[in-house]
């Protein structure tokens, strides 16, 4: 154990007040118990020796909640009457829509300047995840039906004739094209050097319209998304948000934005391995009650 805490990241501080309610709680309840269950031994003469058992139990019992406030790695909250599943895993594992955030022109370029292969969205087109059936065979066809998408034909915005590498039509930020278990969304606006940024307000905005058309195109399947902004993308305000904080933003804007994914679908937000120091999962459990 003491050699599992050495090595452990320490994300939960060790007099947090919620791990000390908690603990109470159980200190309280474990009480309890040794009292009534005392009532039936003779201690005559070993109190102090039960006195001192009682306290490294007590101790013992402290650490080990602390241990796994910082080790945990799964967190499930109730809101809205929706459940919400945050846990580490590959979004492309996980059963559901799984949702692959693109820019506003949902450019299907993989060349590195445009859309990096490691990306999400870039591993969705080199991976050829969009070929599920016999209508989609290429990028071509890919761009087709996005460009043919009757849902997406009120989510059109100016056209940038002055682009010169990439699409030209712009959509919605927030938009949704389904294929199969597959949504793509339009979620970072790209400046002329085709880098992705957005400002606070573009990503509160997106928030909402994404929620807003989840709400029509669920169909009460499992929402899958990733922790949203984490990695390039890039805020004009030049502040820095954690991927706690863009976390906290994402299930704060589900909860206002009333949207409801009813029994058995629920959303899943994962976590990457490589992120999953970076993530309070003991802290998201008082999102239930903010």
């Amino acid at each position: 154990m003491f050699k599992k805490i050495k090595n452990m990241k320490i994300k939960v501080n060790f007099f947090e007040r919620n791990l000390r309610s908690r603990y109470l709680n159980l200190v309280a309840f474990i009480s309890t118990v040794a009292s009534f269950g005392l009532i039936f031994v003779d201690i005559q003469g070993k109190e102090k020796w039960i006195g001192l058992i009682f306290l490294f139990v007590l101790m013992g019992v402290y650490i080990t909640l602390w241990y796994k406030a910082n080790t945990l790695e799964e967190v499930t909250l109730k809101i809205n009457n929706s459940v919400i599943e945050i846990k580490v895993a590959d979004i492309f594992e996980e059963e559901g829509y799984k949702v692959i955030a693109f820019n506003e022109y949902f450019d299907t370029t993989t060349d590195h300047e445009i859309i990096s292969k490691e990306s999400l969205n870039g591993q969705y087109i080199e991976n050829k995840l969009y070929i599920k059936t016999g209508s989609i065979n290429s990028i071509e066809d890919l761009d087709s039906k996005i460009e043919e998408s009757t849902f997406l034909s009120n989510k059109k915005l100016e056209v940038n004739s002055k682009r010169n590498n990439g699409k030209k039509q712009k959509y919605k930020l927030g938009s949704i094209f389904k294929l199969e278990n597959y949504l793509l969304t339009a979620m970072t606006k790209f400046d002329n050097e085709n880098r992705a940024y957005l400002l606070q307000i573009d990503f509160i905005n997106f928030l909402f319209e994404f929620w807003d058309n989840i709400d029509t195109v669920y169909n009460g399947n499992t929402i899958v998304l990733p922790v949203f902004g984490s990695g390039m993308t890039r805020f004009k305000e030049n502040i820095g948000i954690s991927d706690q904080e863009l976390l906290n933003i994402i299930i704060w804007s589900f909860k206002i934005s009333k949207t409801k994914l009813t029994y058995p679908s629920k959303l899943k937000i994962v976590i990457y391995e490589k992120k999953k120091d970076k993530i309070n999962f003991y802290q998201l459990k008082q999102l239930e009650t903010i």
